[in-house]
């Protein structure tokens, strides 16, 4: 494998990968050939049960960062979902860069990110702050309301969906705490006083 990799023959590296029987063989070889055939070396991985999907994490961000692609199209998308939904990888390291992949992309888009967390069970298995950093970071703002209402921090939430002009999705947040009438209350006020003051601004 390696003769043909050094004469950048990918798809003969990738024929002699496929046959391969020691996971070593896999991640020894994982970022050179997923920058250069990235398809064809998800396509040999998720036929091996053998590999274990944290240590095949760093080429898959090396090489997230080093391609601009829809996420539908994105291998290493497409690796991550494969070993959380059909491998049943627990590892928050697994979880934590599909977050990262689906936060940091350029699209305004944020359904991925908002469908993966909300299949998530309770405790999820990504790292809640990092999660929420980087919502907060990449402006994913359903997503950041999720991951506080996850935590019940509902205030918070309900500010950040208004703080966006998402008045519909903090009225939605505000009756999540159903059994406490008053911090029920106390979070419709917020709402009031934002609905109002906004108001007041625009007849200025």
């Amino acid at each position: 494998m390696n003769y043909w990799i050094e004469r950048e023959n990918w798809s003969r590296a990738i024929e002699v990968l496929h046959k391969q029987t020691s996971p070593e063989a896999f991640y020894k070889t994982s970022s050179v050939l997923l920058t250069h055939a990235p398809q064809q070396t998800i396509d040999v991985w998720v036929q091996q049960r053998i590999l274990d999907p944290t240590k095949l994490t760093p080429a898959l961000l090396q090489y997230n960062e080093s391609v601009r692609v829809p996420l539908e199209q994105n291998q290493a998308v497409r690796y991550l979902v494969f070993a959380i939904n059909h491998l049943g990888s627990t590892d928050a390291s697994v979880h934590n860069a599909l977050i990262s992949i689906y936060a940091s992309h350029p699209t305004k888009d944020e359904n991925l990110l908002l469908k993966y967390l909300r299949t998530q069970p309770d405790p999820p298995y990504y790292d809640v702050d990092f999660a929420l950093r980087l919502s907060l970071q990449y402006h994913r703002v359903r997503s950041g309301v999720h991951i506080y209402s996850s935590m019940e921090l509902y205030e918070p939430a309900v500010e950040l969906a208004l703080s966006h002009d998402e008045a519909e999705l903090a009225m939605t947040i505000a009756n999540s705490p159903e059994e406490d009438a008053v911090r029920r209350k106390s979070l419709w006020l917020t709402i009031a006083e934002k609905v109002v003051s906004q108001e007041d601004g625009m007849k200025k």
